[in-house]
């Protein structure tokens, strides 16, 4: 399965990623349809790869600026230059609103059924 992800240095990035397990009391839905927004998530991309990117993303915010030094203050270079380096390799899966068929639902007294057409609320 192919997801999207907005990874930490700001760059948007589809990814092969295993079928998710479906928790207790939950259905697993086979979406069709996603919506990821220009506003909210479109903010959290740069338009530069690399270190331009870096530098567009930490000057478009004063308060990660200001977050970041308060962390030097406190922590120390080291430990912060650690913690930034682990942000930048994180992942953060995107896409709120989606729409699919219902493919797996154990409970009875449910109101849906596989092979049910419905929309929902996707990544988050």
């Amino acid at each position: 399965m192919k997801q999207v992800f907005l990874s930490g240095k700001g760059q948007v990035e589809l990814v092969d990623a295993p079928i998710p397990g479906r928790m207790n009391g939950s259905i697993l839905i086979r979406n069709s349809h996603s919506v990821i927004s220009a506003g909210t998530e479109g903010a959290a991309v740069t338009t530069n790869e690399g270190v331009y990117g870096l530098i567009e993303k930490v000057s478009s915010s004063k308060d990660r600026v200001d977050q970041v030094w308060d962390m030097v203050k406190k922590q120390g270079l080291s430990q912060t230059m650690t913690a930034v380096n682990s942000k930048l390799a994180d992942y953060t899966p995107i896409g709120y609103s989606c729409s699919g068929v219902v493919l797996e639902n154990d409970d009875s007294n449910s109101e849906f059924k596989v092979g049910d057409r419905v929309a929902c609320m996707g990544a988050g």
